[in-house]
């Protein structure tokens, strides 16, 4: 990419910020289950235009931009990460925390525990800044450049420390899963590219993923599949083996995307494609006996991946203990029964702790708002944020709901209501649980 270019796409990524500010500014408000949406919605925003700086900056820059991300637990340097995976978390209540509504907070602390403008205001300034430094560099190379022979200036070819660092990620659409596997390869020192990012980088309009996997021969030294039960599949029953085939009962399987583009790995790199689990997920056929690692939040699982992406050649760091917690790598859990409830259920329970909460008495509007009841049957005051998610008949999910319980005393009672913006008309069931409580 020649400087003007990179210099020009710096210029979009720059122009892209105050989008990300207005909605981190949305997320710390009273309506608690709307500032944990838009969380999500920034979430999903950031990540991208993070990993899209990071390919255009140089490598002094780089390590700036990423510390403004990640920060440092063990220095108390805390940095965007901390804000965007604990956005609408308030302080403990002897630090000044929960007094009344957020916007009605008095205390010298701020209400919450990773406050915006300490937390991403702040370290989204500095990257600005570096983005900023980072084109002026370019725009003096190319006007240099010009004035010499007036010929383009040429990409420089990847360092091959950065290489050493660079794998490219194959996924489905479980977004958490996604960002906690960057978010732990991160934690060992290296560099995630996203799918898009590597498309964005071949020299064609339309980039077959043929070429796309060949550019990332010449950027990174490994390809992981994160393969996760994005879909429930199962075997029709007139092409089973015989009546006691498993492939005939609904089982979770990855995204058709993963299993083309697994394929693609295969046939160009196999001795450096790793192959990652996250979850129960049925096999590639054609890939039994190629090793796979479970990934879970275990350590040993963690460092076999490591030590996986350092016998292919990765420039893996573990020292420290960050990368033994970094990421959230709980398994997904499929639900597999197709059978649809004649009534959609009408309790539900999830421990928090020591403390319980039961939520019951749902009631579904032809505009599929969700009304219910939440009872505290613990012993402290509870924050809950909620979610309900809607499936079809054969449990396939049609889209998700939230809303918010506040101040939900000891054996206390109360009515909510979860609002969804997906299109879930024509569902045949659904679910209504604490996404989380505080």
């Amino acid at each position: 990419m020649e400087a003007k270019a990179r210099s020009s796409r710096l210029d979009e990524l720059i122009d892209r910020i105050p989008v990300l500010d207005r909605l981190a500014q949305q997320v710390q408000i009273d309506d608690v289950a709307a500032g944990a949406r838009t969380a999500k919605q920034l979430g999903d925003a950031y990540d991208e235009w993070f990993t899209s700086c990071l390919l255009l900056l140089p490598s002094d820059l780089r390590e700036k931009f990423r510390f403004e991300y990640e920060g440092s637990v063990r220095t108390l340097q805390y940095r965007i990460k901390h804000f965007l995976h604990e956005p609408v978390k308030p302080r403990p209540k002897f630090f000044g925390g929960r007094q009344k509504r957020p916007s009605e907070h008095q205390g010298l602390l701020s209400y919450w525990q990773h406050p915006y403008t300490d937390r991403f205001k702040g370290p989204l300034t500095t990257q600005k800044q570096l983005l900023l430094e980072a084109r002026a560099r370019l725009d003096q190379q190319a006007s240099s450049a010009e004035a010499l022979s007036y010929r383009e200036v040429q990409e420089e070819p990847v360092p091959e420390p950065d290489r050493d660092r660079t794998v490219f990620v194959i996924h489905g659409r479980d977004k958490k899963a996604r960002r906690a596997l960057f978010d732990f390869l991160r934690a060992i020192g290296l560099q995630p590219l996203e799918w898009s990012q590597v498309l964005a980088e071949v020299r064609q309009g339309s980039p077959k993923i043929g070429d796309a996997l060949q550019a990332v021969l010449g950027k990174g030294r490994a390809v992981i599949v994160l393969a996760t039960p994005d879909d429930v599949v199962q075997l029709k029953a007139e092409h089973a083996d015989d009546e006691h085939d498993p492939e005939t009962q609904p089982a979770g399987q990855a995204r058709p995307n993963v299993i083309y583009e697994t394929g693609m790995a295969m046939m160009l790199i196999p001795e450096r494609t790793i192959l990652v689990e996250l979850g129960k997920v049925r096999r590639f056929t054609d890939l039994d006996g190629h090793f796979v690692v479970r990934l879970n939040n275990d350590p040993a699982p963690r460092k076999l991946l490591a030590q996986r992406l350092s016998d292919v050649g990765c420039a893996v760091d573990l020292r420290g203990s960050d990368w033994l917690e970094a990421g959230d790598l709980t398994p997904p859990v499929v639900t597999t029964n197709t059978g649809v409830a004649s009534t959609p259920p009408v309790t539900g329970l999830r421990q928090t702790g020591d403390d319980g909460v039961q939520l019951g008495n749902f009631t579904v509007t032809p505009d599929h708002k969700v009304y219910g009841e939440a009872h505290n049957t613990g012993s402290s005051p509870q924050h809950l944020v909620l979610k309900v998610t809607f499936y079809d008949a054969n449990r396939r999910i049609l889209g998700t709901g939230s809303g918010a319980v506040n101040d939900l005393a000891p054996q206390q009672t109360k009515t909510f209501t979860l609002t969804t913006s997906d299109a879930v008309g024509g569902y045949q069931d659904y679910k209504v649980e604490v996404e989380s409580a505080f």
